[in-house]
């Protein structure tokens, strides 16, 4: 499912680089809302749920490496360095001077690209495993309110284009009539709308319900902390009284 999940974003990412969509995003906003859509919600999720990192034995080392460097600075400070990003990233590409010089310079596209999916991908990295990479948080409040607070960005700017009678001045020239820019701008709006809604709504209930589950479990967290160190190595697994009496992993209730 995770090598599907890769597939089917690199299938949309170049759907959205090629013609039909590149070629119609000066007459049609919707298309040029659904290459945004691609490229800020589908491929960064895509690409961390594959995780390219294990396709190879090299790779793969340096992902346990990165992984366990994760683990030693595992903060919500630096889980939200890459909300700023993707919030910088996500709000700068919906303003009319961005969208305005996309459709007028396709090559613009490639700025679009270096930015968005790298910040996506650092974000997502936060959010849902990516073996052997893992979030710096724990399920939780925290790791739910980086996936909500960039939800809701996504939906202010959307609402501010929604209500507006011309976000886009690319496309509301003297020749296009008002009514169809107001419905092009409201389609592009519910677009991003529902796309984040998409994206962000299963991260933040699945992480919570996972959170309020392992509340009522306080030896969880104990048991987790245990497996990764016998994965890393350290002790031998506890099984029988030895380690139960003085072995060097420790034994946790309900391990056995």
């Amino acid at each position: 499912m995770r090598r599907l999940a890769g597939i089917g974003g690199l299938l949309a990412f170049v759907v959205v680089l090629c013609p039909p969509v590149i070629t119609g995003m000066g007459r049609h906003g919707y298309l040029e809302v659904i290459q945004f859509v691609v490229l800020a919600l589908v491929v960064p999720p895509a690409i961390v749920a594959a995780g390219p990192l294990t396709w190879s034995a090299a790779t793969r080392r340096f992902a346990e490496r990165l992984g366990e460097r994760r683990r030693r600075h595992a903060s919500f400070a630096r889980a939200a360095r890459f909300f700023g990003l993707e919030l910088a990233a996500t709000i700068g590409w919906r303003l009319p001077v961005a969208v305005d010089m996309l459709v007028d310079h396709r090559v613009v596209v490639i700025a679009e690209v270096v930015t968005l999916v790298p910040a996506g991908v650092g974000l997502w990295l936060e959010l849902i495993d990516s073996p052997p990479l893992s979030p710096r948080l724990a399920p939780g409040p925290a790791r739910a309110l980086l996936a909500a607070l960039t939800m809701w960005a996504s939906w202010i700017v959307s609402y501010i284009a929604a209500f507006s009678t011309n976000w886009y001045p690319v496309y509301s020239g003297s020749h296009v009539n008002r009514a169809l820019v107001v419905t092009d701008q409201q389609i592009m709006s519910g677009v991003v709308f529902l796309a984040a809604a998409a994206a962000f709504l299963p991260v933040i209930f699945v992480t919570l319900r996972i959170w309020l589950d392992d509340s009522d479990r306080p030896d969880t967290e104990l048991r987790r902390l245990v497996r990764e160190e016998r994965r890393r190595g350290f002790g031998p697994p506890s099984r029988g009284f030895g380690n139960k009496m003085g072995g060097t992993t420790p034994w946790v209730p309900g391990d056995e």
